[in-house]
C-alpha cells in the first residue's frame, strides 16, 4: 500500500511540474512564471521529494491535495453553470473573418452604470444573434441585414434590436411575415462582411441584403483589420494577414481559461484598484479625438506605408478622425478608396445572386451634436475642415457613384429634437432603443416604397 501511495504522489509531482512548465492557458494562463505556476512549482517539487522519502504522512497529504483539486473542480462547475455568460467570450478567432460568434453562446453584457443593468443575449446555432430559423426558404419574405455592434447590438433586448424591429413593422405593412436575420457582430467592418457575404449570401438566399455601415469608425476598420489593401492601380486584392502573438494569447484565454481564473482576476484588479486610490483624470473629449487621429495616421502608416500586416487589435475602433478632421490626407484618401472598392465587392456579390442591396449609413454622435459629445470634440478652430456630415457624406457619394440604394440616417437624426437621446450615455456611442426604433421606422418605410418585398 505504501509503495502505490509514493507512486500516485511521484506521479502528481511529476504531473504538477510538467503543467508549471507547459504554459497551457487552461491551467497557468499563459507565458511567464506567475502564482499558479509558482504553487505548481512548489508542490509538485514537495511530492517528488516526499515519493522518495516516504513515511507514514504521505496517504494523508495525497488525501489533502485530492481534496483540493476536488474542491476546485466543484467550485469550476458551478461558476459555469450560474455565471458563465458573464466571463466567457462570445468570439472565436477565424483565419478568414479575423473572428465570428461562436454558435450557441450565452452572453452577459454589462453596461456602463449610466445606462443601467446587464442584457443576457444568445447565438443560435447558425452564429447569428437571434433565435433559430430554418435554414432552408419558405414562402416569408426574407431579409438579411449585416453590420458591427449597432446591428448585433448586444447591449440591447433583443426585441428592441433594428433587425426585430424592422421586422415588426415590415410584417405589419405587408400583412405577412418578414424574417429579418441578424449578421450583425460587435466590431466588424465591411471588409469582414464582404467575406461573410461571399459564403453566406447563397444559402441564406434572402429576398433584401442590408448592409449597415457605422460611418463613426467603419472607415478605421479596412486598414485596422489587413483583410485587403489597394493595388497599384486601385484594384481590391487580398492580404496576408496575422495575428499578433497578444491577440493568440487573449483569444486561448476568453475561450479556454477556466471560469474560477477569471473570477479571481476580476477580484485581483478591483482590490488593486481600490488600493491605488484616486486614478489620473481621463483624457478630455477634445484629447480623445487628437488621439484617434493620431492613431489612425500611425495605422495607416504601418499598414500602407511600412507594409506591417500583423493584426493588432480586433474590436477597439476609434472615432474617424482622419476622414472627418483632414479629409484631404494621405490616410483619409486610401481609406476612401478603400471603402469604395469594398462596396463594390458586396454589390458584385448581390448582384450575382440576384439579390438587391440597400447600404445604411448610421451617424457617430459627435457628428450628429456639431462635434461635441461625451465620446470626442472637435476643435473647429484646429480643424477648420470639419463637417459634421462628411462622414456619412461620403458613404452616401459612395453609395451614389457605384448606383447602390443607400439611407443617410444622418438628416433623420439630426432632425430629432434632442438628437443626444438617440443615443447610449456616458461616452459610449452606440444608439439605443430609440435609435433603433427610429431607424426601423426610416428603413421599413424606404423598403416599402421600393417594393423590395411581396407578400404571397
Amino acid at each position: 500500500m505504501n509503495l502505490i501511495v509514493r507512486v500516485a504522489t511521484l506521479v502528481i509531482g511529476g504531473a504538477m511540474l510538467a503543467l508549471a512548465f507547459s504554459d497551457d492557458v487552461r491551467i497557468v494562463g499563459g507565458p511567464g512564471l506567475g502564482l499558479t505556476e509558482l504553487i505548481l512549482l512548489v508542490v509538485g517539487g514537495l511530492n517528488v521529494a516526499a515519493a522518495f522519502v516516504g513515511g507514514g504522512f504521505l496517504a494523508g497529504w495525497l488525501v489533502c491535495q485530492v481534496s483540493v483539486v476536488a474542491t476546485l473542480a466543484v467550485a469550476e462547475f458551478a461558476l459555469r453553470l450560474t455565471v458563465a455568460p458573464r466571463y466567457l467570450s462570445p468570439f472565436q478567432l477565424d483565419d478568414r473573418y479575423l473572428y465570428d460568434l461562436v454558435p450557441g453562446a450565452r452572453r452577459e453584457y454589462r453596461h456602463m452604470p449610466v445606462n443601467g443593468g446587464t442584457q443576457l443575449y444568445s447565438v443560435n446555432s447558425f452564429g447569428f444573434r437571434g433565435a433559430e430559423f430554418d435554414a432552408a426558404r419558405s414562402a416569408k419574405p426574407r431579409v438579411v441585414i449585416y453590420g458591427d455592434s449597432f446591428i448585433q447590438a448586444e447591449y440591447t433586448a433583443l426585441e428592441n434590436t433594428l433587425a426585430v424591429q424592422l421586422a415588426e413593422r415590415l410584417t405589419s405593412s405587408l400583412n405577412a411575415e418578414v424574417e429579418v436575420i441578424n449578421a450583425g457582430v460587435a466590431g466588424y467592418g465591411p471588409d469582414q462582411v464582404l467575406r461573410r457575404v461571399e459564403d453566406e449570401l447563397e444559402w441564406l438566399q434572402p429576398d433584401l441584403l442590408i448592409v449597415a455601415v457605422f460611418t463613426g469608425n467603419d472607415f478605421g476598420d479596412l486598414v485596422r483589420n489587413k483583410l485587403y489593401r489597394l493595388s497599384f492601380d486601385g484594384q481590391l486584392i487580398e492580404n496576408e494577414f496575422r495575428f499578433s502573438d497578444e491577440i493568440q494569447l487573449n483569444a486561448s484565454l476568453e475561450t479556454s481559461e477556466p471560469v474560477l481564473r477569471k473570477v479571481g482576476r476580476q477580484a485581483k484588479a478591483g482590490i488593486q484598484a481600490m488600493l491605488q486610490g484616486d486614478q489620473p483624470a481621463p483624457p478630455s473629449p477634445l484629447q480623445r479625438t487628437e488621439e484617434r487621429l493620431e492613431q489612425h495616421v500611425r495605422e495607416y502608416k504601418e499598414f500602407v506605408i511600412s507594409g506591417d500586416n500583423v493584426v493588432y487589435d480586433l474590436r477597439t475602433d476609434p472615432y474617424s478622425a482622419d476622414i472627418a478632421l483632414q479629409p484631404d490626407s494621405d490616410s483619409a484618401q486610401y481609406k476612401i478608396r478603400l471603402m469604395k472598392v469594398v462596396v463594390a465587392a458586396i454589390q458584385g456579390q448581390a448582384e450575382e445572386s440576384g439579390v438587391p442591396l440597400l447600404l445604411i449609413g448610421i451617424p457617430h454622435p459627435m457628428d450628429v451634436l456639431g462635434g461635441k459629445h461625451a465620446s470626442g470634440e472637435v476643435d473647429t478652430g484646429k480643424y477648420p475642415a470639419y463637417e459634421p456630415t462628411r462622414l456619412t457624406g461620403t458613404l452616401q457619394d459612395i453609395a451614389a457613384r457605384l448606383s447602390i440604394d443607400h439611407i443617410n440616417l444622418y438628416p433623420h437624426f439630426a432632425a430629432v429634437d434632442d438628437p443626444a437621446a438617440l443615443y447610449l450615455l456616458g461616452g459610449d456611442d452606440h444608439w439605443n432603443d430609440v435609435g433603433q426604433s427610429l431607424a426601423a421606422d426610416v428603413v421599413a418605410r424606404y423598403i416599402e416604397d421600393r417594393g423590395y418585398l411581396k407578400s404571397d
